[in-house]
């Protein structure tokens, strides 16, 4: 096996470590809605002994920060977390931001950084993730799906206009820079055309409602951050890669007048 099959065969190892830790988490947010209490401890010591069979092939450096997470989060709740309604939705929501991170991680040899561009998707996913916009975009899912299955909107053509929202943040949300700012100026502008004011007055989803206006606001602050954060990288990748441009002439420009060509204005 030559040293280039040798590193393959490790990276494959490592991804089917991580999609082990995928299918734990699986079983582990099945068994969670049920009553069984001792599923529901056993389904999360498979997915600490999954996350162990990962960390276990990697140097500590090299642990990604969601690894550790899910590990402490699993330990923390085989001990405290048991019958804990409000607890467990935690929990729910926790591990299922991590599941994703762990499907999005690819395990693979670094490109060499010479003659490589600027990778403009990575700069987007760094920032995407340190503004919180994932988490906010679920959460503002969750709410419009409360009111949803509230049943409390009278017209077939706003609820089926609800569910074509949550249809579209859940399809675009985070999927790349264009989606996440389209997906926000959508949001406002269901927002502004849907009559929101209405759906606060109604008694029963009236929460719900100032809680997707809340999120709604937080969502437009956190976008426009990024947006921020975004430009500001790529201008310093691009300033750190191209280097100044300087204006040079071999000799020097000088213009001569000479003082028989200037003639004097007419009267």
């Amino acid at each position: 096996m030559t040293p280039e099959q040798q590193l393959q065969f490790y990276y494959d190892h490592l991804n089917e470590r991580s999609q082990e830790i995928v299918n734990s988490i699986d079983r582990f947010l099945q068994s969670i809605l049920g009553a069984d209490q001792k599923q529901k401890n056993e389904t999360a010591e498979k997915i600490i002994l999954a996350v162990d069979a990962l960390r276990s092939g990697l140097a500590v450096d090299h642990h990604p920060v969601w690894l550790n997470d899910l590990r402490n989060k699993m330990q923390w709740y085989i001990s405290f977390s048991q019958n804990d309604l409000e607890q467990t939705r935690n929990v729910i929501k926790t591990v299922t931001l991590i599941q994703r991170d762990v499907k999005a991680n690819k395990w693979q040899k670094a490109v060499e950084a010479s003659g490589v561009g600027i990778d403009f998707d990575a700069i987007y996913r760094e920032c995407l993730e340190a503004s919180q916009l994932p988490a906010l975009f679920d959460e503002m899912v969750s709410q419009l799906e409360l009111i949803v299955k509230s049943k409390k909107i009278d017209s077939v053509t706003a609820q089926e206009s609800l569910e074509k929202l949550i249809a579209t943040i859940k399809q675009n949300a985070t999927h790349d820079y264009s989606s996440t700012v389209a997906t926000k100026d959508y949001i406002n502008l269901f927002a502004e055309n849907f009559g929101w004011e209405c759906l606060e007055s109604v008694p029963i989803i009236a929460p719900f409602a100032k809680a997707v206006r809340r999120t709604r606001e937080q969502i437009s602050a956190k976008v426009d951050q990024m947006k921020s954060q975004i430009d500001s990288k790529v201008q310093q990748k691009a300033l750190s890669a191209i280097p100044p441009a300087e204006f040079r002439t071999k000799v020097p420009l000088r213009i001569e007048v000479k003082a028989e060509t200037i003639q004097p204005p007419s009267e």
